[in-house]
């Protein structure tokens, strides 16, 4: 796992049961590198300190630089616990032996703004045009060509995507780069965004919330058997949806709680597992 930047915290893994004292030595926890290193410890801290009250167990908190370092690591490694993008996620299921467990109650959906004063109104009027995006990888992005697709515009072709690095990012670009026309986020985001820019400069074009992924997925990772999965998804839910710190932390990222994964998540995943193996080169 050279190509990861790890970044180590104590934690104690959810060990309810005789099957977590059996195992040996440090467990480790993948979680994408969706924030900044800095946002990502802060935002599970109180997780951490969860889980150190409940077991004895170090555990090590992993992520990556990039999302393409972050998914070799997931496939040559089998983690105790992953939090992961969707389109990832699924793909650690079919390729690694990862099991998803948990994902938040809010879903994640497409929205595309243009400014304000922009005489656009419709999907089909961006023919031509330049559109911000946040990243290639970013299951965002897949949704936001398949949005384009339905409207008879072509990505690469009937319009051009410039991934900017970030959903911030991808709204500067709308407001201080002339030649890009819209800029398509998530809804997560757009939360955020609004609250930032409001009316005055940004106007919500399309807002897909009908077509909802999970924004993050927690796995249980290929070693663990059924009853140890069982008390890791238990343990979680009840920390999430019952526990005032897990709650406190559940609401700083607008996930309004978890639930578990059911089969319908999996096949609302699956049509972007194509695009995805592409993007990350797994035949």
């Amino acid at each position: 796992m050279k190509s990861a930047l790890k970044i180590v915290l104590l934690w104690f893994l959810l060990g309810v049961t005789p099957l977590y004292a059996k195992q040996q030595g440090d467990i480790e926890v993948a979680i994408f590198p969706y924030l900044s290193v800095h946002q990502l410890l802060e935002l599970y801290e109180p997780l951490r300190q969860h889980l150190e009250k409940s077991t004895g167990k170090v555990v090590r908190l992993v992520t990556a630089r990039d999302f393409h370092s972050f998914i070799q690591d997931v496939h040559q490694h089998s983690y105790t616990l992953l939090i992961n993008a969707p389109h990832m996620a699924r793909l650690a299921e079919l390729e690694a032996g990862y099991r998803a467990i948990l994902r938040p109650e809010v879903a994640l959906h497409p929205v595309v703004l243009v400014e304000a004063e922009s005489n656009i109104r419709q999907l089909s009027e961006l023919r031509n045009a330049t559109i911000a995006t946040p990243y290639a990888s970013a299951i965002i992005t897949m949704m936001a060509a398949e949005l384009l697709r339905e409207a008879g515009l072509e990505p690469g072709h009937d319009v051009l995507f410039s991934h900017a690095g970030s959903h911030n990012n991808a709204v500067e670009q709308l407001l201080n780069e002339g030649e890009v026309k819209a800029a398509i986020i998530s809804s997560p985001a757009f939360g955020s965004v609004s609250s930032r820019y409001g009316g005055r400069v940004l106007r919500l074009l399309e807002d897909r919330a009908e077509r909802g992924l999970p924004p993050v997925v927690y796995l249980a990772g290929p070693h663990l058997n059924d009853n140890e999965r069982e008390a890791l998804t238990e343990g979680l839910l009840e920390f999430a949806n019952m526990d005032a710190a897990g709650q406190a932390m559940i609401e700083r990222t607008r996930h309004q709680g978890l639930r578990r994964f059911t089969e319908q998540d999996r096949m609302n995943i699956d049509p972007y597992i194509p695009a995805t193996r592409g993007e990350f080169a797994i035949p």
